[in-house]
Order: C-alpha cells, then sequence, then structure tokens
C-alpha cells in the first residue's frame, strides 16, 4: 500500500500548495499548513501504524469458508461492472449531459464578498448593520474619486452640474444607495441659503465667479477642514461618497455600473473616474479569491497528471485520473450555479478540497485495477474485483 498511499499523499498536499498561487495571505497560510498536515498524516501512516501492530500484534489468519455475504459482494461487484461496461454509451450519454447542465449552472455563478454573510442573521453585528442601513445612509461606502488634468477644474459649474447629476441618476435608481455626499451638495446648498432659501435656487451656481466666492465665503466663515474632504486645494481632484445599504458584490456592482453610465459625460469635461472606498476594496478582494483560485485549479490539475503519468509510466493513465477531478469541479461550480449560492472565500476554498481529495480516489482505483488487471487478464473481472475492494474503499472513505 505504500506506492499508492504515497502518491495520494502528494497529489493532495499539491491541491493544496497550489493556494500559494493566491494573492491573499490568509489563503496561503491555509494552503501551507494544510500540505504540511497531509503529508505529516502519511509519515504517521505508513511508520506510526505498522509500528503499532508489531508492538500490539496482528489479527491472526484463519480459514473460514465462503460466506452468503462473501457472494453478495461478488454479485454486486461483478453485476455492476458488467451493467457499466454493456451501457458504457448510455453512462457517458448521461454523463454527458451531466456536465453540460453543470457549465451551463457554472456560467450563472456569482461572486459575493458581503463581510456580513459569514455571520448569523440574530447576531448583533447583523441586527446592529439592519438597523443602521434602516435609519441612516449606509454601513458601506463606494467613493468616487474624480481626478482632472487642469487645477481649479472643480470650480467649473459645468463640471459640478455633472457631477450631481451623476449623484442624483445614481441615488435615485438605486434603492440600495441611502446617500451621496461630494462639493456639489456644499455649493448647492449654500446657494439656496444665499438666494433666502428658495428652492428654485437649490442648484449650482451659474458662473466660475460666484462658485469661487461662495467657496471663499465658506472657508472664511465656515469649518475649511471640512471642505478639503471632498476636494483638495487645488480643486482638481474630488471625492463623491455614496453610502450603501448592502455590502455584497450585486449592491456594489449595480452601483459602479449605475456611475460608469456618466464617465463619458464626465471625461467629457476632463474629468476621470477611479474607485475606492470600505465596498470597493471588498470587491477587489473576492476578485482576486476568484483568479487566485481559477489558477490554483488549473495548476493542480497539471501537477496531478504529470504526478499520475509519472506514477503509472503513462500519460494516458494520468490524463483519465484527472476526468473525475475535473467533472467534480465542474459539478461543484454548477450546482453553486443552480442554487444561487454565491462564489466566496469558503466555497472557494472548497474547489482545491475537491481536487486534494478527489485525486485519491482515482489513485486508489487505477493502482487496484492495475494488479487486478495482471491477475485477472481480463477487463470484466479486474473491474469487478477493483469494484469489490478499493470501491467499497472508496465509498467508506467518502462517506466519513
Amino acid at each position: 500500500m505504500w506506492s499508492p498511499v504515497v502518491m495520494t499523499s502528494i497529489t493532495t498536499a499539491v491541491g493544496f500548495v497550489s493556494l500559494l498561487t493566491s494573492q491573499i495571505y490568509p489563503i496561503k497560510y491555509f494552503g501551507v499548513f494544510t500540505a504540511v498536515g497531509v503529508l505529516m498524516a502519511m509519515v504517521f501512516s505508513l511508520v506510526l501504524l505498522p509500528a503499532a501492530l508489531l508492538v500490539f500484534g496482528v489479527p491472526k489468519a484463519r480459514r473460514k469458508a465462503a460466506t452468503v455475504d462473501d457472494a453478495t459482494k461478488v454479485r454486486v461487484s461483478t453485476t455492476l461492472t458488467r451493467g457499466l461496461l454493456r451501457h458504457r454509451v448510455a453512462v457517458l450519454l448521461a454523463a454527458g449531459a451531466v456536465i453540460a447542465a453543470s457549465v451551463v449552472g457554472a456560467g450563472q455563478v456569482w461572486i459575493n464578498s458581503s463581510f456580513l454573510d459569514k455571520f448569523e442573521a440574530d447576531s448583533d453585528i447583523v441586527l446592529t448593520d439592519k438597523f443602521i442601513n434602516a435609519n441612516f445612509g449606509g454601513t458601506s461606502t463606494l467613493n468616487v474619486i474624480l481626478d482632472a488634468a487642469a487645477p481649479g477644474t472643480f470650480k467649473r459649474p459645468a463640471v459640478l452640474k455633472a457631477v450631481a447629476r451623476m449623484q442624483a441618476e445614481v441615488d435615485g435608481s438605486l434603492e440600495v444607495v441611502g446617500n451621496s455626499f461630494s462639493l456639489a451638495d456644499y455649493l448647492t446648498r449654500m446657494n439656496k441659503v444665499m438666494h433666502a432659501d428658495e428652492p428654485a435656487f437649490n442648484t449650482i451656481p451659474d458662473t466660475s465667479e460666484l462658485v469661487a466666492q461662495y467657496l471663499l465665503l465658506y472657508e472664511m466663515s465656515g469649518d475649511p477642514e471640512n471642505l478639503w474632504k471632498v476636494v483638495d486645494y487645488e480643486f482638481q481632484r474630488a471625492n463623491v461618497t455614496f453610502q450603501l445599504k448592502s455590502d455584497d458584490s450585486k449592491a456594489l456592482n449595480a452601483t459602479l455600473a449605475a456611475v460608469e453610465q456618466h464617465r463619458a459625460a464626465l471625461e467629457a469635461q476632463g474629468v476621470h473616474i477611479k474607485f475606492a472606498g470600505s465596498g470597493y476594496k471588498g470587491l477587489v478582494f473576492t476578485e482576486l479569491i476568484l483568479e487566485g483560485q481559477v489558477l490554483s485549479l488549473a495548476l493542480s490539475l497539471l501537477i496531478a497528471i504529470a504526478l499520475l503519468a509519472l506514477m503509472f509510466k503513462s500519460v494516458l493513465v494520468g490524463i483519465i485520473g484527472s476526468v473525475p477531478i475535473m467533472v467534480t469541479a465542474v459539478i461543484g461550480f454548477g450546482i453553486l450555479g443552480w442554487t444561487g449560492i454565491p462564489l466566496s472565500t469558503t466555497t472557494a476554498l472548497l474547489s482545491s478540497i475537491a481536487v486534494g481529495i478527489g485525486i485519491d480516489y482515482a489513485v486508489h482505483f487505477l493502482e487496484r485495477y492495475r494488479i487486478s488487471a495482471r491477475s485477472t487478464g481480463e477487463k470484466e473481472a479486474a473491474g469487478a474485483a477493483t469494484m469489490r475492494h478499493a470501491g467499497r474503499a472508496i465509498v467508506f472513505n467518502a462517506v466519513v
């Protein structure tokens, strides 16, 4: 057993070590520590178990007649193998249908970076967040950074009106947006106050001179430190803050899409858009998880194929052994898509675990089949013997 035990341990460890391709350190640490744990379990299995058998003794061999149970095992394994071989076209078609459905489902997988989804619905942090979102602007923020080439750009009425228009349309079209704030809000409010609170003047001033006068007035009589939170001293870079009532990726992507619709209008004024904020950080974090996971999956599959080909001295066997893992990965992502479960940190890590465990089954099955084929010289008998021995062990292992 040492050969398949070593090979399954190495391939499992490779599945976890491939997580080093991630840019996120907790995922890297998870991969390294788990890989070391798997290899140590291999050492203990190959050293401590034989030593324990020598110390405590092994069960004495007993000759016994074939029982009904043994006959049942032979009959079941033979019938299963014979049925799979006779109906292999139907089996392949059924497998193809499942894979096709899974591919369609995988195309519907959405990424979610919600921090709050990791807590129970009745936990204090979730209830507190819900209360704040119901009564205030929102707990998650998206900062739209507006960058212009020329100083003084954000004193121009046309630019300020474009910013105010963006705020109004994004805030008005999305329920998830609870509030927004920018330099345009200061000037709109000041313009209205300076005209005896007339609603008609609740707009951006029409001239750059009037804008400059309002800003000078605010710097002299108000708190200019507040002003520098929404614009820099040269009035060349501005910050528009959107408060969101949700931190999940759908809410953030919807807000980003609404802001992007105003990119052309702002760029026509010489203003470029960038994004920042706590909510946007979470979105970037999740994209890094996805990119790293896809890369680690591909890498672990390639290494697994190479190790299987080395073990069985056949590239074809290496490819055959990797098929169950690839199918498992596709079905896993298909189930996520069809059930609406998002791809998050947790579900992304599970795919690496599936690869690591799945390769073990393939190695044990192929190794047992090779031994059985050499002794029987016949495909059906070798398959039945493999099902009876490695097949039962794989089922027990999978259930555990």
